[in-house]
């Protein structure tokens, strides 16, 4: 009884399915989301419209990575 134990611990074959599915699934929709951006990018390039403001490109740059310093120190120390 413990030898069957064993061998079963692993996923068995249609749970793997089910997880190949889910991560093809979360990587094609990554890839879409790109794919959607840099169209959305190359039309507003041609239709002569700035995609963004480079002030605030890298004002919220700044406020994601510098800023946020502090704030993952003390989450660190916590854990």
């Amino acid at each position: 009884m413990a030898n069957a134990e064993a061998r079963r611990a692993g996923p068995g074959p249609f749970e793997v399915v089910e997880i190949e599915r889910t991560f093809l699934r979360e990587v094609g929709s990554v890839f879409w989301f790109i794919v959607n951006t840099f169209q959305e990018t190359l039309e507003r390039v041609q239709q002569g419209r700035v995609p963004f403001r480079a002030a605030s490109f890298f004002r919220e740059s700044v406020g994601a990575g510098v800023d946020s310093v502090p704030l993952v120190g003390l989450v660190s120390f916590f854990l």
